[in-house]
């Protein structure tokens, strides 16, 4: 059973890395108290209640534009072959190192990918 867990929580540790941990703490604070069903919040339930939260430092969580760090800058290299973003959030810096991960793992499927955060089609 432990193992089965494992397996199922990865990918929400692997959604919610490099958020801001006092918008973490309090978005699932938010989501333990609200979440209605008894299957798990899906990501997005958590990652509003992260960027709804105030942060550890005060500001609001994953929703706040900051200037893009450089392993975030790098991250956007290895997946678009270009920065595309100077200032991010923490979630659009989650998205960028995601699809970097996916595109060296070789699993994007097809020669392009929609960046949601950009709003552009870009070359992978």
């Amino acid at each position: 059973m432990l193992d089965q867990s494992i397996i199922g929580i990865r990918p929400y540790v692997e959604d919610l890395v490099g958020l801001d941990e006092g918008a973490l703490r309090n978005g699932w604070r938010t989501v333990r108290r609200t979440h209605k069903t008894e299957r798990w919040p899906t990501i997005s339930a958590i990652l509003g209640a992260c960027s709804d939260a105030p942060s550890s430092a005060g500001h609001r969580g994953s929703g706040r534009y900051r200037p893009a760090t450089e392993i975030e800058r790098e991250y956007q290299m290895r997946a678009y072959g270009q920065v595309r973003m100077d200032n991010v959030t923490d979630l659009d810096a989650s998205y960028h190192r995601r699809q970097a991960e996916d595109k060296e793992a070789g699993r994007l499927k097809g020669p392009m990918q929609l960046n949601p955060f950009a709003s552009k089609r870009m070359m992978h």
